[in-house]
This record gives C-alpha cells, structure tokens and sequence, in this order.
C-alpha cells in the first residue's frame, strides 16, 4: 500500500501530497518521521530488523538490530549532496519492507 502523509482525507491535500512526494509504499513497518538536518536524514520508524539508506554514488548505509537485542527505531545516516540522492528501506522481522521515495540534494538541502 501507499502511506500518504496528509493532513486530512480531503481530495486536494491528499493529490497535493502525491505531487510532492510526500509518501511511501509500505506491506508493512511504517515510517514516522524522515528528515534532513545538519547534513544527515533522520528516520524514525516501527520496529525493524534493519535500515538502510542506499545512495545514488554507490555508497550505501546501514544499521541492524543486534540478534537478541532491541530492534531498530531510529537511525542517522549522512546526506552529502556529493552522494547524490538516496532512498531509505525499513525491513521488519518478518521480511516486510517500507520504501521511501528518491529524495535529491536540490530538493533538501
């Protein structure tokens, strides 16, 4: 399914989401607040077993749940204009997966 982030159901805010990107597609973990700041994207998310940020330059991130240990709700990981854009995927425990949109330098920087 598509995760829309609008402020309410109303036709025009949920298009004007759509036009901006302001979504994910998601068969499971839910992604709750993705950011740029001080040149990292910061991620808060539902319960995973791992995160990862791959990058347009081949350069990737990620972070894992240690086995046996708490699983993984937050994460930082660079945003270098340098790297070129990149997108963040959220995989639970159960092989589910949430995929961000491709977000661009010019477009959080």
């Amino acid at each position: 399914w598509t995760m829309i982030k609008a402020e309410d159901l109303e036709y025009s805010k949920v298009a004007s989401a759509l036009l901006k990107g302001e979504m994910y597609a998601s068969n499971g973990p839910e992604i709750y607040d993705l950011y740029v700041e001080d040149g990292k994207v910061h991620i808060t998310c539902s319960p995973a077993d791992r995160v990862t940020c791959l990058y347009e330059k081949r350069v990737c991130g990620a972070k894992f749940a240690e086995i046996g240990g708490e699983p993984v709700t937050e994460v930082a990981f660079d945003a270098k204009p340098e790297y070129g854009h990149f997108r963040i995927t959220v995989r639970d425990e159960k092989g589910n997966v949430a995929c961000t949109n491709a977000y661009f330098p010019e477009d959080y920087l």
